[in-house]
C-alpha cells in the first residue's frame, strides 16, 4: 500500500516577477499625481462662475452642487453656488450658502462675501415699489452697505460698478470718486481718459454738468491723443452750457484751453460762448486770436499778406490813432459843359471830374485776411457788440473786397459805413446793391446820401428807378 503524501510537501518553484513592488509602488503613485492634476477643478470652477445663459445657470447649480458632496468645506464652491441663486433670482437659497461661509477667516472670502450681501440685498431693493414707503425706510441702510464696500480693494469692473451705484444711492461726488480710482489704476492713459469720459457720461446722464464738465477735463488730461484732447475739452464746454451755466463755461474755457490757444476750431467756440454768457470783452479778445489765426491759412483768394502793424482793427481801438477821414469832395457839374467824348479823354486839368468815390484811397487800409464767412461774420458781429465800430468797418471792407458779389456784405458795410459817417464808402454800396438787386430800400438810401455827396450821376440813376415806377410824377421829372 502506498504512502499517502502532503501537496504541502511538494518542493517550490520560483515565479517570475515583472516588476518589483517598489516600482510598481512609483508608477501608480506618479498615474494618481498626473490623474490629480489634469481634474479641470479650477477651469470647471471658473467656467461655472461666467454660465450666463439660463439653462447654463440650471446646469451649474447641478455641478456646484455634487462638487459639494465631495468637498463640503470649500468656501469658493459656496461662494459660486450662492452667486448661480442669485442670478436665477433665488434669492434664500443663495442668503443660505452665504451662511455657510460667514465664518471663513481668510480675507479674500470675506471681501467676495461682503460683495455677494451687497447684490442680495439692492436686488431685493429694487424689487421694491421705487415710490413705496420700504424702500425709502431701506435707503440709508443701503448707502452706510455701499460706503462699506470701499474699504476693500477692487477690480476695475467692480469698481466702475461701485461708481454706478454709488450716483445712485451717494450722488456724483461717489462716482467720481470711483472713477478717478478706477482710471488711477490704468497703465494705459488711453484706457483711463475711455474710463473718465465713461463717468462723464454717465454723471451728464443725471444732469450733474459740473462733474460731468470735470470728469472730461480729467480725460483730456491723461489722453495722449491731441484732438481727442481737444474733444474732451470741448465736450467740457458743452456739458456746462447745456445746464445754462454758461458764466462757468466761460470760466472753465479760459482757465483750461492751455495749448489750445492757438486751436482756430478752439477759438471760435471759446468767442460763441463768450457771447452767450454775455461777456463781450472776452469775445473780443478771442475773436482777435481767431484772426490772427486766419492769417496763417493760405487761401487761393486770399490778397497778399501784410503785417499785423497794417490792420488796426487787431488793435484794441484805445490804442489806435483814428483813422483819417477823407476831405470832402465835390463835383461843381463843371463836366456836364464838356462835349460827350471828352469825358473819357486824357486828363483834363482843371475840368477833370472828382466822384465821391475818389476819396475811397484816403480810407485806412482793409485786413488781408482769406475770406472766412463764418469767422467774419462772428467778428463783426462781436465788434459791434462792444461798439468798435471802425474795426467792423474793417472787416466789413475786407470781405466786400474779396467777395464783390456778396450782397449781404455790401450792406453790411453799407450800413456801418453810415454809422462812422463814411458816406462815400455807404454810397458805392448802396449803389451796387440797388443796380444788383433792385431793392426799393437800396434806392432810397442812395436818394438819401447822394445828395450830400454831390454824386449827381448816382442820383440820377435813383431818381430814373422811381420814374420808371411812377411815371406821371412831374415832381421827379422836374429832378
Amino acid at each position: 500500500m502506498l504512502q499517502q503524501t502532503s501537496r504541502f510537501n511538494a518542493q517550490s518553484a520560483e515565479r517570475p516577477v515583472l516588476a518589483p513592488a517598489w516600482l510598481i509602488a512609483l508608477l501608480a503613485g506618479l498615474i494618481g499625481g498626473a490623474l490629480w492634476l489634469l481634474y479641470p477643478r479650477q477651469d470647471l470652477e471658473r467656467r461655472l462662475a461666467t454660465a450666463t445663459a439660463g439653462t447654463d445657470i440650471a446646469l451649474s447649480v447641478v455641478y456646484l452642487q455634487n462638487l459639494l458632496r465631495s468637498d463640503p468645506a470649500n468656501m469658493h464652491l459656496h461662494l459660486l453656488l450662492a452667486r448661480q441663486h442669485l442670478l436665477l433670482g433665488e434669492l434664500p437659497e443663495a442668503r443660505e450658502e452665504l451662511q455657510r461661509v460667514r465664518g471663513s477667516a481668510d480675507p479674500q472670502i470675506q471681501r467676495e462675501l461682503a460683495w455677494l450681501d451687497w447684490e442680495l440685498d439692492y436686488a431685493a431693493y429694487i424689487a421694491l415699489a421705487a415710490d413705496g414707503e420700504e424702500r425709502a425706510r431701506l435707503r440709508p441702510a443701503m448707502k452706510q452697505k455701499l460706503q462699506a464696500l470701499r474699504q476693500y480693494d477692487w477690480p476695475a469692473d467692480r469698481l466702475a460698478r461701485l461708481g454706478q451705484w454709488g450716483a445712485q444711492f451717494h450722488g456724483p461726488a461717489f462716482a467720481q470718486q470711483s472713477a478717478r480710482e478706477l482710471a488711477a489704476r490704468q497703465a494705459d492713459p488711453d484706457e483711463a481718459a475711455r474710463l473718465y469720459e465713461q463717468a462723464a457720461r454717465e454723471a451728464l446722464g443725471v444732469s450733474d454738468y459740473e462733474t460731468c464738465a470735470q470728469l472730461y477735463i480729467l480725460a483730456r488730461r491723461v489722453t495722449t491723443d491731441p484732438q481727442q484732447a481737444k474733444a474732451y475739452f470741448l465736450a467740457a464746454l458743452a456739458a456746462l452750457q447745456s445746464g445754462n451755466r454758461l458764466a462757468d463755461a466761460v470760466a472753465l474755457g479760459e482757465q483750461e484751453i492751455g495749448a489750445l490757444a492757438d486751436d482756430p476750431q478752439v477759438l471760435l467756440r471759446m468767442t460763441e460762448l463768450a457771447r452767450a454768457a454775455a461777456r463781450p470783452d472776452v469775445a473780443d479778445r478771442y475773436v482777435r486770436k481767431l484772426l490772427r489765426m486766419a492769417l496763417l491759412r493760405p487761401a487761393e483768394d486770399a490778397p497778399a499778406p501784410v503785417l499785423a502793424a497794417d490792420r488796426p482793427f487787431m488793435q484794441p481801438a484805445a490804442l489806435r490813432a483814428p483813422a483819417p477821414r477823407p476831405a470832402p469832395v465835390f463835383d461843381d457839374g463843371a463836366h456836364w459843359l464838356l462835349p460827350p467824348g471828352a469825358i473819357a479823354s486824357a486828363p483834363l486839368g482843371p475840368w477833370r471830374m472828382v466822384r465821391a468815390a475818389d476819396g475811397a484811397a484816403a480810407q485806412p487800409r482793409a485786413p488781408g485776411l482769406p475770406f472766412d464767412d463764418k469767422v467774419y461774420s462772428l467778428a463783426y458781429e462781436v465788434f459791434l457788440e462792444n461798439r468798435k465800430q471802425d474795426d467792423a468797418w474793417a472787416i466789413a471792407r475786407a470781405a466786400v473786397r474779396q467777395r464783390p458779389q456778396d450782397i449781404a456784405w455790401r450792406e453790411r458795410l453799407a450800413r456801418v459805413s453810415e454809422w462812422t459817417e463814411r458816406a462815400d464808402v455807404a454810397l458805392e454800396n448802396w449803389l451796387a446793391i440797388a443796380r444788383q438787386t433792385q431793392r426799393p430800400d437800396a434806392w432810397q438810401a442812395v436818394l438819401r446820401i447822394a445828395p450830400g455827396q454831390f454824386d449827381d450821376a448816382a442820383l440820377a440813376q435813383a431818381l430814373l428807378y422811381q420814374l420808371r415806377s411812377r411815371p406821371s410824377d412831374m415832381r421827379l421829372v422836374r429832378e
